[in-house]
């Protein structure tokens, strides 16, 4: 997603198409994120200086990474093959939300996070 620096909330639904979606810092304005899809596989953010939220709802999930946002503050996960969850460096993160079966769950970064429990 370039050219969208103005977008602050996303929203996906339903869309059987989208299997994957990678988000920057070219995201500048952007807060909200929530995707409900079960075809949603993959989700990648980086550097994104003003995300706040993000909700995924999605069977088919296997990967997350969430990295240097600093912002962040929320991460609600509900899936059931999610095999690698990255949230290392969002320094603000204090909620982490997973629903479901996360026996697949194979690696776990929360690193320099202000995650206490799970």
């Amino acid at each position: 997603m370039t050219n969208c620096n103005k977008l602050i909330n996303l929203t996906i639904t339903n869309c059987k198409l989208l299997k994957s979606l990678t988000l920057g810092a070219s995201q500048t304005e952007l807060k909200n994120v929530a995707i409900a899809s079960d075809v949603f596989e993959t989700f990648y953010c980086s550097d994104n200086k003003s995300l706040t939220s993000v909700v995924i709802t999605s069977s088919n999930l296997t990967d997350v990474t969430i990295t240097k946002c600093a912002k962040l503050t929320s991460v609600t996960i509900s899936g059931t093959n999610l095999q690698n969850l990255n949230l290392s460096e969002c320094l603000n993160l204090k909620t982490l939300n997973i629903t479901g079966n996360i026996n697949s769950l194979e690696t776990l970064n929360l690193s320099n996070t202000s995650i206490s429990t799970i």
